[in-house]
């Protein structure tokens, strides 16, 4: 006798198969999963099959030679993020592998939302910056220590994280596959310092791409304590009952593994869905069939697969949610969106949303009517008389249901559309500069709407930020070789108006870019990377910060001497990642030599030059171009940036006027801020903007005149240009990239500051030729 069992968010579900006298006989039974207890919803459901055959549960367990177990706790732990309380160590100097995350920022989004610029954005992170630590070590491609690991320093990471709270802990360091025994003493340390802590390495995964196994190991990491438990309680609650047999647990792979047989919580992610996918090739070939597309709706998750040739496809970049896996997995798509998952409206776009929040088991949807008071997919489905009946399990109640999916909604959003609708924002195919001029002159025409809905479209501009790279020489073994290093676009994102913009997510016209691996590069060409961060301070401020870019440096290692290097460096000035609505621009892209005797080198674009060894060569991406006046940021949100890393200390006074620690310091840095723009004390913001057709955030028409909206304060007549009725500020266009010695003609260049000279209210800022003509910012044209 075999039994099976799948233990979803929602409802677990039990099969028995047990020879009869006149052939196989199968029983079924359903059960509520059991939050905080999912073994008594396992029992329940394995009860109700063994009822339906008239059998007691123990006789049942008893006569079983194996339980197939398939659990979807990981997956729906990662799905609502509720996972294990997690740290990540790894190399010093490489703690950015997760939230660079090779730029994928489209990965894992719906085919609409990858159309959208404004919905771009990277995985989002399972752990904070501040909990991933980076030690001294270093092992090379071939396996060879170049560094050995600094076991004092791991020692003082392992107790930071563990004084922050952390309960498990992901190890994942720079070519483990090569040779773990870093990575095997720091679990060592791990085990000394932190007993009954959890511990997963990078080196069970043999795998080279240190973003897709950093991942792998941070997602077991995040899991492994939830199903550990599962499966340790499960199998305990068993044997009381007479269960002698075996317990196998479904793998990803499509495999399965004994209960007690070196189970990774990871491999289990995709086991519910999985091994419904199998069941479905099995039945596609009963049928004669060779394809078919099978689905799976649990109360968490929504699960598609295709069966191909009769038979499960394998996934060839493996993905679980919007996360990289580094293990083989039966290709199976999953997203938050189950029967269970809430239905809710999105603040910024006004759009409906549903999930990933879930109401689970308990209160489940308000059809079930166990308490559930927000609408669900479940509840839905049988207003609208898709679903009136749940087998024997529940009975739905349809009014309930009705009460929960009256939803209010906002004129002019996505969901109550008023005519015309707004559009929204495409991408051109000209050159850097005509992008950036036409992105800006979109977001200043979005800017100018009142509705929300369309102001959402607002963008700030982007710079390319490649790196692109030719390196030609020989290998130390006498191998010529001649190689271009492309890592994709890792510049920062311009921030969109309520939103700051994706850190290290590439450039618009290539959304699906991506970062090429550390490992990849070192296993094929003959370089040592020193560290890949992402650039403090580059994202571009504002309101809703730019996005900052990818910094990285790397040397000669095991290269025959001197290299011939090309450079294809865009560093044009001035900087073309503009912000927009009185945002700032973001940092240029900028390539640097540091020679081995100390000096800096920046190569104009397109320069042969040469890498000897010794000779450091440093690649700093640009970030995106800011929104909104950087004074009126959130000091939280500046605090939180700095220390995720992503804003300096300095930086954090120099752009946005915020003294880290002290509410009191900055309130009187910004207003002295606001004082020196206009050198008297600025008007106070009126309570409501004054009536008038609007222009942009900053100024409205009114009676023939331009007037702040914030302040209300009239700055003249149309009929005279905006800016010659603003304050202005001018300072270098280098103010916000490093290195302007080395960058000829930089002093060409100005940003150009523009105020209202009553409030002191940022109203735009302008990137020009010094001594250039004023660029109009508002131009009137009669309908």
């Amino acid at each position: 006798m075999r039994i099976g069992i799948d233990t979803g968010g929602t409802f677990t579900d039990a099969v028995v198969v047990s020879p009869g006298p006149r052939g196989v006989r199968l029983a079924m039974g359903k059960a509520l999963s059991t939050p905080g207890d999912l073994t008594a919803g396992a029992l329940a459901a394995v009860e109700a099959a063994a009822a339906e055959i008239d059998q007691p549960l123990a006789d049942l367990l008893g006569r079983a030679e194996s339980i197939g177990y398939a659990t979807t706790v990981g997956l729906n732990a990662l799905l609502t993020g509720t996972g294990a309380p997690l740290g990540l160590i790894t190399t010093e100097g490489f703690e950015a592998t997760l939230p660079v995350a090779r730029a994928a920022k489209v990965a894992g989004l719906s085919p609409a939302e990858t159309t959208e610029a404004v919905c771009w954005a990277k995985p989002p992170l399972l752990l904070s910056r501040q909990r991933i630590m980076g030690v001294p070590e270093r092992i090379d491609a071939h396996g060879e220590v170049i560094r050995p690991l600094d076991e004092t320093a791991a020692a003082a990471a392992i107790k930071a994280l563990r004084d922050d709270g952390v309960t498990s802990y992901a190890v994942s360091l720079l070519w483990s596959v090569a040779d773990p025994r870093h990575e095997v003493r720091i679990a060592e340390l791990i085990v000394q310092i932190h007993p009954g802590a959890h511990v997963s390495l990078s080196s069970a995964v043999p795998r080279i791409g240190e973003y897709e196994r950093t991942m792998t190991t941070v997602l077991d990491a995040s899991t492994a304590p939830l199903v550990a438990e599962e499966i340790r309680t499960l199998a305990h609650a068993l044997a009381e009952r007479g269960f002698a047999g075996h317990l196998h647990v479904m793998q990803s792979s499509g495999s399965t593994c004994d209960a007690d047989g070196g189970l990774r919580a990871v491999e289990t992610l995709g086991s519910g869905p999985v091994a419904g996918l199998l069941a479905s090739a099995e039945l596609v070939q009963q049928l004669g069939r060779s394809e078919a597309i099978a689905t799976d709706v649990g109360g968490t998750s929504f699960d598609v697969g295709l069966i191909t040739g009769g038979e499960a496809t394998m996934a060839t970049r493996p993905m679980i949610g919007r996360w990289a896996l580094a293990h083989p997995v039966v290709e199976v798509v999953s997203i938050g969106t189950g029967g269970g998952s809430l239905a809710w409206i999105d603040p910024v776009l006004g759009s409906l949303r549903v999930g990933p929040q879930s109401a689970g088991a308990q209160p489940g949807p308000a059809c079930y009517r166990r308490g559930g008071t927000a609408p669900t997919l479940t509840d839905a489905a049988v207003t609208l008389g898709y679903l009136s009946e749940l087998g024997q399990v529940l009975e739905l109640d349809r009014s309930a249901a009705e009460r929960v999916m009256e939803v209010d909604t906002t004129p002019g959003t996505i969901v109550d559309c008023l005519w015309p609708a707004g559009m929204s924002m495409g991408v051109t195919a000209a050159g850097q500069e005509v992008r950036t001029a036409v992105n800006i002159c979109l977001s200043r025409m979005f800017d100018a709407s009142d509705d929300p809905n369309v102001r959402s479209q607002i963008l700030a501009s982007c710079v390319s930020g490649s790196f692109t790279q030719t390196i030609s020489g020989a290998f130390d073994d006498g191998r010529d070789f001649s190689a271009m290093l492309l890592d994709g676009l890792p510049g920062g994102s311009g921030a969109r108006w309520g939103g700051d913009g994706s850190d290290t997510g590439g450039y618009l016209t290539s959304p699906a870019g991506l970062c090429t691996n550390i490992e990849t590069n070192e296993q094929h060409y003959p370089v040592l990377y020193r560290y890949r961060w992402e650039r403090p301070d580059s994202g571009g401020p504002g309101q809703w910060r730019g996005g900052v870019g990818v910094e990285h440096a790397y040397q000669l290692h095991r290269a025959a001497g001197t290299v011939t290097s090309t450079v294809f460096a865009h560093g044009q000035q001035p900087p073309t990642a503009a912000g927009v609505v009185g945002g700032e621009p973001g940092m240029q892209h900028t390539g640097v030599y540091e020679r081995a005797d100390g000096t800096i080198e920046v190569p104009p674009p397109k320069q042969v030059g040469e890498l000897a060894p010794g000779d450091v060569y440093a690649n700093l991406c640009g970030g995106g171009g800011g929104v909104g006046d950087p004074l009126d940021r959130d000091p939280v949100a500046v605090e939180h940036d700095v220390a995720e890393g992503l804003v300096t200390e300095a930086g954090a006074v120099r752009d946005y006027g915020v003294v880290i620690g002290d509410v009191e310091a900055t309130k009187t840095l910004r207003a002295s801020r606001r004082q020196a723009r206009i050198e008297r004390d600025p008007e106070p913001p009126l309570e409501e903007p004054p009536t008038g057709r609007r222009l942009s955030s900053t100024v409205v028409l009114a009676n023939g005149h331009y007037l702040c909206s914030r302040c209300g304060h009239e700055h003249g007549p149309t009929n005279e240009p905006l800016v010659s009725l603003l304050i202005v500020s001018r300072s270098p266009v280098d103010e916000r990239t490093p290195w302007p010695s080395a960058r000829p003609g930089a002093d060409r260049f100005e940003l150009r500051r523009l105020y209202c000279p009553a409030c002191a209210v940022q109203v735009d800022v302008q990137v020009a030729l010094a001594n250039a003509p004023f660029l109009e910012t508002a131009e009137l044209i009669e309908d």
